[in-house]
């Protein structure tokens, strides 16, 4: 029989009143694994976390679901009860010893040697008692730290005190071997009671409040009383087994349990008894009862059983996409299908493969952060995606650009080689955004890519000056192929100075940042301050963001048309070329492949 504290008993009266019949009927049985818990003597909850005590403590922090032992006290002879003051404190007895904790059980210490004690009650937080063999009754009024042999009756030599329970601060019980005594003083004094229909052996005497009690023992007798011990009635238990423990949710429904595995249950505050069958033969050795109407029995052969419906299953189903990703490494933690208990908080992770970058979660997680907790309140579909590495080769313009450009003559400034490893993915669109207010010197913007010339749209806001020009291709990039795309403008007149307009369109086109889009692969530019270093133009577009690294954009060439640099890395790095510096176009074609 346990209770969590005095306190725990007028919530449940109160709960009980203005609540309704809101108590679950749970009518199934199961076994809860036990973890190796050798034989179990007592049961207790408190705030939600429970413990049992028998050979060594155990605790269960998820509902009595799983155990794990808390310490492992030196020359503990075998716990008989265990009382928990708080969340923290709490006090052991064992055979002929008193065990303290203040840290939940993770350590404990021995209080001090007493004879055969076997059932605790505390009736707050600093007063308790402690009963025992030999008629042994030892109280505390320091929360457990020291206990003082309270009474000792050399009659009782052959005789043994049960349990003890306090029904008020003032009144307590005590039952044994054809013995109940009660006290009225707060245990100062103590008196044979007769008001009890007969005698026998006592085992357990229990109250659920300050007036409904019970007195349990040998031969099924079960004794009730609703006026706090004044009066008691005899109760047919319809069993001759002794009963062990007894427990009420509620002042009418309530479990008793006995030596010989049954369970018997009331409706009516024990009016009638009826039995449980849970086909067992165990010696059962306590009964905890909850006010949702969870019940939990300990006893012999490491078993704990419950009426508490099992905890709903909820699947988790995780996959990578696409299947290539898959196929070349990509992993996502958990992975394939999974099942949790329901409201468990479970630890999602992805790692990309070769070729591979980390792109979003999608299903039921969002946002790209990783690794992210998901919570199982319900079934979970979540798919890890990643993006290939996007190759670009970028070259300047070939060197008949410097012929004299005709009216409405493409001008090439610059062209690019896409190349997408391991999955096939679609040119989506191209942009680029000005950084700056200017009117441009050209008509049109185009680019070209498999024979297709797509002309771009030229943004401009109210004053004519350019916002963006945006590309909307379509095209299909194969795996394993190379998609070569030229951007080139026409002049809004001709010249008969190439000087005028080449670097005058080059100039422009330095003033946008640029976005090239593949499938969901988005190349944009970020501030010089994330690559330390690397010298790069007036206008920012000349610094493009990558997934995996960080490289200098392709408009930066030799401003010096005699001595042009072999790759872009040797024009940034050039003593020619100085921070802050507009670079110019000069003859010659340079190639430099990046990852982005």
């Amino acid at each position: 029989m346990k209770t969590y504290i005095r306190t725990r008993i007028l919530l449940v009266v109160f709960y009980f009143i203005f609540s309704g019949n809101i108590i679950a009927q749970y009518d199934d049985w199961r076994t809860i694994p036990t973890n190796g818990i050798s034989e179990v003597k007592a049961v207790i909850e408190v705030d939600g976390e429970m413990y049992t005590i028998g050979i060594g403590f155990n605790k269960s922090t998820d509902g009595g679901e799983t155990w794990q032992n808390v310490t492992n006290i030196n020359n503990f002879y075998g716990g008989k009860d265990v009382w928990m003051t708080s969340k923290t404190n709490g006090i052991a007895i064992g055979y002929d010893e008193i065990f303290r904790t203040t840290d939940a059980w993770q350590t404990a210490a021995r209080v001090e040697n007493i004879n055969s004690v076997k059932s605790i009650f505390m009736i707050n937080e600093n007063v308790g008692w402690a009963a025992g063999s030999f008629g042994y009754l030892y109280k505390t009024t320091d929360n457990g730290q020291s206990w003082i042999l309270n009474r000792q009756d050399p009659n009782m030599f052959y005789n043994s005190f049960n349990s003890v329970s306090f029904n008020t601060p003032q009144t307590g019980h005590i039952v044994g071997e054809n013995i109940y005594k009660t006290s009225i003083d707060g245990g100062n004094t103590w008196q044979m009671n007769t008001n009890v229909p007969d005698y026998g052996d006592f085992r357990n005497v229990y109250f659920f409040d300050a007036n409904n009690g019970w007195i349990i023992g040998g031969n099924g007798l079960i004794f009730n009383t609703s006026n706090g011990g004044n009066i008691w009635q005899k109760q047919t238990s319809n069993t001759t087994n002794t009963l062990t423990s007894i427990s009420f949710i509620n002042s009418q429904v309530g479990y008793a349990v006995d030596e010989n595995g049954t369970v018997m249950k009331t409706t009516n505050s024990g009016s009638t008894w009826i039995t449980v069958n849970l086909n067992s033969t165990n010696h059962f050795r306590d009964v905890l009862t909850k006010s949702n109407g969870e019940v939990w029995i300990v006893g012999t052969h490491s078993q704990i059983l419950t009426n508490k419906p099992a905890p709903q299953k909820i699947n988790l189903t995780t996959s990578v996409f696409p299947v290539e990703a898959a196929a070349d490494g990509c992993t996502i933690t958990p992975s394939g299908t999974n099942q949790y208990d329901l409201n468990t908080n479970v630890s999602m992770d992805a790692n990309a493969g070769t070729g591979w970058v980390w792109d979003k979660w999608s299903g039921s997680l969002s946002g790209s952060v990783k690794p992210q907790t998901l919570i199982m309140d319900a079934d979970k579909n979540v798919v890890a995606n990643f993006q290939p590495i996007l190759n670009l080769a970028l070259t300047s313009p070939p060197d008949e650009n410097h012929c004299l450009p005709n009216e409405n003559e493409e001008i090439t400034i610059a062209t690019a080689k896409i190349f997408v490893d391991g999955v096939d993915w679609q040119l989506t669109g191209i942009t680029f955004s000005a950084v700056e207010k200017f009117k441009s010197d050209f008509t049109e913007a185009w680019i070209e890519y498999s024979g297709i010339k797509l002309k771009g749209t030229i943004a401009t806001d109210s004053d004519g000056f350019i916002i963006s020009i945006a590309f909307t291709p379509n095209q299909i990039i194969q795996e394993g192929t190379t998609l070569d795309v030229r951007l080139f403008f026409m002049l809004s007149f001709p010249s008969t100075s190439p000087d005028k307009y080449i670097p005058s369109a080059l100039s422009t086109i330095l003033k946008y940042k640029v976005s090239i889009h593949v499938g969901q692969v988005q190349c944009v530019p970020i501030p010089e301050s994330a690559k330390p270093g690397v010298k790069t133009p007036v206008y920012p577009p000349t610094i493009f963001y990558s997934n995996i690294l960080t490289i200098a954009s392709i408009w930066n060439v030799s401003r010096n048309p005699y001595k042009p640099f072999s790759t872009i890395k040797e024009a940034i790095e050039s003593n020619e070329t100085q921070p802050d510096d507009l670079i110019r176009l000069c003859p010659g074609l340079y190639l430099e492949s990046v990852a982005v």
